[in-house]
């Protein structure tokens, strides 16, 4: 409260709840955010007819409450948001044939975009009898109680055995992009072959937030995010059929006109009896301040010698209208790693740890960092997304021998059965010889003990032929975490202050009262020093992330915490209240602890910074959750009306 009766200023300034802006409104915490569902299918033995058609996960794993399960096949959200889907299905045919699937997420009731992945898997005879699909999905702007499924189908050679039981997986996750755009790619004629990758089509522009920040344009065929200082998460997948002879297809992203090799994956098709070929993977993106055009490229491979993993003929694949690309801008506070193997050669036909994180792209330390080349350390308990993106290519070109190969997520060494995924390549077979292969484990998994370390293990199909030496190649193997438990904005609290005599230093003098007190000026036109401790909690509150204002207001009323009745005015170098430049010490520069400072309890407090003027954010350092930040604000009375307060 700020008081003058006649020509002596007296100035009682009590702080009190939120003094404090720089967004439209404050973050609000949504307790479904971060929110994960998981179900597993227990049965077994499911097998798809030829059209789409649901999937069963009979067993609840978990649900952190915003999830309903009308039946086996259904999941219910019950809240209204963007969703998250991940799922992995993984059958045996025992029939000693041929078994082609298709996996998508499907929107069966309520409204939203949905964008889904078509990916594809292939089990060969009773040697190479295990295949896996994947299913991605988003929904952005799904309605209260919307209805998805995870549904398959399946060519013309029917299957024996089914599912695995207790091999496949759906998870759910409610996250709150910043900004998003949904995309249309691949058509329906393109057949996308030869040894040079095509630029992928993009056809329609589903949804788009804000065009400032991500941005389709068809004429071009590009997707451009615009954000300085951002992280995207991107997905893409591209579907053909009609295969009337054996091929493959290879696709990944490419960014600003380079090759992103991290992003690669692959499909097989043999025959229009096994015809669908599905492909596509995820990525991280992190920008500077230069926009980033992204497409897809598609191919049959570069060339059929050791170690370039193509085909000898483009078939007869035709793309069927199916693809889509997703482009989610992430929060800024979300906590996410990126790696890659720039060495590759890691030989697929044995069991072997991979060297997943041999190249560290970006990392946030409160979360992850790098343990070795094949670990990654978690550093406090958390739940995490992880992913991994490995592209083989055969070395052996003579052998004609099958290869299936499969990974999975490590969690403190130990194999996780959930987004377990694998992939078959069939190696030399005359003059239509298809040399690649690619498999994406994915999943959310749990990581309870702060230091345990995430990897990625390989292993070949147990009674396969694994002859063919298909290896990585160099940057052909992609790592990726993010830190869901970081989903939550931080949620921000006044929690003390004390007011000080101006110093002409970064450092204060001498306390006017006892922390968290009004104080009393003697004289008209005095500077004075505020130090003010913010709380942060349910994230952490990273380097420069949020601008904040200091304001004041003339009393309404009674003091009160509500903040109700007053209009607040932005603090300048004119107000009332006004910043005070003193003629040593930087705007924005460090502060200088005192031991006078306001403390919060035990709580660690973080410097930050000497402010005389408007903005000030966490210049200094990132504040960790349940840590409290330090500010100083060089004030003066700036001749205050005559009695009022």
């Amino acid at each position: 409260m700020f008081k003058k009766i006649g020509q002596l200023s007296f100035i009682s300034l009590v702080m009190f709840g939120w003094l404090f802006s720089g967004w439209p409104q404050l973050p609000s915490v949504d307790a479904a955010i971060g929110d994960i569902g998981h179900w597993r299918d227990t049965t077994g033995g499911q097998i798809p007819g030829t059209t789409f058609s649901a999937f069963g996960f009979n067993s609840e794993i978990q649900n952190d409450g915003i999830y309903t399960k009308p039946n086996a096949s259904t999941i219910e959200l019950d809240e209204a948001g963007d969703y998250l889907i991940i799922a992995t299905t993984r059958d045996n045919d025992t029939s000693n044939g041929r078994y082609n699937s298709q996996a998508r997420i499907e929107l069966i009731s309520g409204s939203g975009d949905v964008f889904t992945s078509y990916y594809t898997g292939y089990s060969r005879n009773n040697s190479e009898n295990q295949s896996w699909t994947r299913a991605l999905g988003v929904v952005i702007g799904a309605t209260a109680n919307t209805q998805i499924q995870v549904q398959k189908r399946r060519d013309t050679d029917a299957p024996t055995g089914g599912s695995v039981v207790g091999e496949s997986d759906v998870q759910v996750i409610r996250m709150n992009p910043t900004n998003y755009g949904m995309y249309v790619i691949g058509g329906t004629s393109s057949s996308l072959g030869g040894t040079t990758p095509n630029t992928v089509d993009i056809t329609g522009i589903t949804t788009e937030s804000n065009t400032s920040f991500i941005e389709g344009n068809i004429s071009t065929d590009t997707i451009t995010v615009k954000g300085d200082n951002k992280r995207y998460l991107v997905g893409w997948s591209v579907s053909g059929d009609t295969g009337g002879s054996r091929t493959q297809r290879i696709g990944h992203l490419e960014y600003d006109g380079v090759d992103e090799l991290p992003t690669r994956s692959y499909c097989y098709q043999r025959n229009s009896a096994n015809e669908y070929c599905g492909l596509g993977s995820m990525d991280i993106i992190e920008t500077t301040t230069t926009d980033i055009p992204i497409q897809v490229e598609v191919y049959r491979g570069d060339g059929v010698l050791v170690d370039q993993g193509g085909a000898d003929n483009d078939g007869s694949f035709i793309t069927d209208g199916n693809g889509q690309m997703i482009v989610l801008e992430l929060p800024d506070y979300v906590e996410v790693f990126r790696s890659h193997d720039s060495t590759g050669l890691q030989d697929l036909t044995g069991s072997q740890t991979l060297n997943i994180a041999r190249d560290v792209d970006f990392s946030d330390a409160l979360s992850f960092t790098k343990a070795s080349n094949t670990a990654v350390d978690v550093t406090n308990p958390a739940d995490i997304f992880s992913w991994a993106n490995v592209w083989t290519a055969r070395n052996n070109i003579g052998a004609g021998s099958r290869q299936t190969s499969f990974g999975s997520v490590t969690i403190n060494g130990v194999e996780q059965s959930i987004g377990e995924h694998g992939n078959y390549s069939r190696g030399n077979q005359s003059t239509t010889d298809t040399f690649a292969m690619s498999f994406h484990p994915a999943g959310i998994f749990t990581v309870g003990t702060a230091g345990h370390d995430i990897g990625v293990n390989s292993d070949p199909l147990a009674g396969g032929q694994a002859g063919g030496n298909d290896r990585t190649q160099p940057n052909t193997l992609g790592f990726f975490a993010i830190n869901l438990d970081t989903l939550v904005p931080p949620q921000f609290e006044q929690s003390a202050y004390r007011w000080f005599a101006n110093s002409d230093s970064t450092d204060v003098g001498a306390a006017l009262d006892t922390q968290d007190t009004p104080a009393t000026l003697s004289t008209s036109g005095e500077t004075f020093r505020l130090r003010m401790l913010m709380h942060v909690s349910d994230n952490q509150l990273r380097q420069n992330e949020t601008n904040f204002k200091l304001q004041f207001a003339e009393k309404v009323g009674s003091c009160d915490t509500s903040f109700t009745g007053e209009t607040y005015t932005d603090v300048t170098t004119s107000t009332v209240i006004a910043f005070n430049d003193n003629a040593t010490p930087t705007d924005g520069s460090n502060l200088t602890a005192n031991p006078n400072d306001p403390i919060n309890g035990v709580n660690t407090i973080v410097n930050q910074s000497y402010e005389e003027v408007n903005n000030f954010t966490t210049s200094v350092s990132a504040i960790a959750d349940g840590q409290d930040g330090k500010w100083d604000f060089s004030l003066i009375d700036n001749g205050a009306p005559v009695n009022t307060s």
